[in-house]
């Protein structure tokens, strides 16, 4: 189900089926989903395009999450303000990101091993 993957500066391997893994040289990226059709590194920027979960930007610690069963994530510098519904879980923890939900089981973005913070 992942169509392209296209990464600027970094390594990439893919395991499994549908379950792509993504090590990029400022860090590690392991995303899992259904559907996930485009995922674009480009310099610490991402935008994984997809039925479910249409934008998602990170540019320089910034990210934004707009899809239907995800109303708004706005994360900069470690600051984070979440408000959905199908997004169980959202771990930020300079630089750690750990989004968990039905339409997309998971995503990691992280710069070093960093303890889960409590849900807020």
């Amino acid at each position: 189900m992942l169509s392209r993957l296209v990464c600027s500066q970094g390594s990439y391997a893919l395991k499994a089926r549908m379950l792509p893994r993504l090590v990029c040289s400022q860090g590690s990226y392991a995303l899992k989903a259904r559907v996930l059709p485009r995922l674009v590194c480009s310099q610490g920027s991402y935008a994984p395009k997809a039925r479910m979960l249409p934008r998602l930007v990170c540019s320089q610690g910034s990210y934004a999450l707009k899809a239907r069963m995800l109303s708004r994530l706005v994360c900069s510098q470690g600051s984070y303000a979440l408000k959905a519904r199908m997004l169980s879980r959202l771990v930020c923890s300079q630089g750690s990101y750990a989004p968990k939900a039905r339409m997309l089981s998971r995503l990691v973005l992280y710069s070093g091993l960093i303890p889960d913070a409590p849900w807020t």
